[in-house]
């Protein structure tokens, strides 16, 4: 394909024809009129086409510092959204921090987070912002919905019209109309949990392939931070579950040696034999965590 010349050799051929036709000037030609006509032409051209280089390099100079702009912004909130999951470990919150996350970091007016509930017949809003706000604690079908078409499919998806989708779930009350979306999956151990989602592209066009990368990136961590929670929860119940214990088997051991100094000052060890071994004595001082009966046996 054959290109243009630049301001380079438009100028370059300008100086050889300038000359030529000083040549033919000397000589009293009538190119030594002619040429430096096209010479001043050629050099009107190379300037101009100087001026739209630079306009065009201006141009791909700026869009590379816009891009490199957004690409900051987005490090810096997944960074900051990285940073929320590890020290958190209040779900809802984390949940509520990422649809805020999400709707930020694709330009939209909204985001939600839902999780698969009634044993993954729907899909529950367990956070949200934007015009689902309102929504948050709703269930969704999963069979008559786009997320839960994401989830039964475990694909992505976008669409630029909400309303006029078949598979769309048509939500009561909302603030705004929801017009585009895209929905991930959102995966805990190779199986679907739950969706992330953005509505409303705050520019009107639609979603496209990079913003379900970036929100398919968003939903890893999600889902990171999630079973993090999940095991530092655990990991709470069974340290209050082993301090409960250990205040029992405290309590237990107070009261044994209680039992043994009451026993110890009984008048005759054979009375206290007798009534050890007596109908219902032994099931009634018996404790298992003094290793052996209350009493002693003679």
């Amino acid at each position: 394909m054959s290109r243009s010349p630049g301001p380079g050799g438009l100028s370059a051929l300008a100086v050889v024809v300038g000359w030529i036709g000083v040549a033919f000037a000397w000589r009293d030609h009538w190119l030594g009129v002619a040429l430096p006509l096209v010479t001043t032409a050629l050099a009107w051209l190379a300037l101009r086409r100087g001026e739209a280089l630079g306009r065009q390099r201006s141009a791909e100079l700026r869009r590379a510092l816009e891009a490199a702009a957004v690409r900051t912004r987005e490090l810096e909130r997944l960074r900051h959204l990285a940073a929320t999951l590890l020290a958190g470990t209040d779900t809802p919150r984390l949940l509520q921090e990422v649809a805020t996350a999400a709707a930020d970091l694709l330009e939209a007016e909204g985001g939600t987070v839902t999780l698969l509930a009634e044993e993954g017949r729907f899909v529950r809003i367990a956070a949200a912002t934007g015009p689902l706000a309102a929504s948050v604690g709703s269930l969704l079908p999963v069979d008559e919905s786009l997320i839960g078409w994401a989830v039964s499919n475990d694909t992505p998806l976008v669409t630029e019209n909400v309303d006029a989708d078949p598979r769309s779930y048509q939500v009561r009350a909302l603030a705004v109309p929801l017009t585009t979306a895209a929905i991930v999956p959102l995966r805990s151990g190779g199986v679907v949990i739950g969706t992330i989602s953005v509505y409303n592209r705050r520019d009107r066009r639609p979603f496209g392939d990079y913003d379900l990368q970036l929100l398919q990136t968003l939903g890893d961590q999600v889902v990171v931070g999630l079973d993090r929670a999940a095991v530092l929860e655990q990991i709470r119940r069974n340290e209050r579950a082993l301090g409960s214990r250990a205040s029992s088997w405290r309590t237990c051991r107070t009261s044994c040696a209680r039992r043994s100094t009451r026993s110890s000052a009984s008048p005759t060890s054979s009375s206290r034999a007798a009534s050890a071994r007596s109908p219902g004595s032994s099931a009634n001082s018996w404790s298992p965590c003094c290793g052996t009966d209350a009493t002693s046996w003679d």
